[in-house]
């Protein structure tokens, strides 16, 4: 699980950033989901949660700017 959380796109979006984006929040719910499932992610939950795409921005902003919070 700790792979699939570290790939990103051509712009450096995980696939968080990339849930965000497109407002899918049934995505974003399981992929937050398996931050608390499994221990190996949730010891490094914010640190996942908080990285930053090439602009800096991370998937809290997408969210935001799409109006999922």
């Amino acid at each position: 699980l700790l792979v699939f959380f570290n790939l990103r796109d051509n712009n450096g979006c995980t696939i968080l950033h990339i849930a965000a984006d497109r407002s899918n929040i049934e995505l974003l719910s399981y992929l937050l989901s398996l931050f608390d499932a499994h221990a190996e992610l949730a010891a490094g939950k914010g640190e996942w949660i908080d990285q930053p795409d090439d602009q800096g921005s991370t998937a809290m902003h997408y969210a935001a700017f799409r109006g999922c919070l």
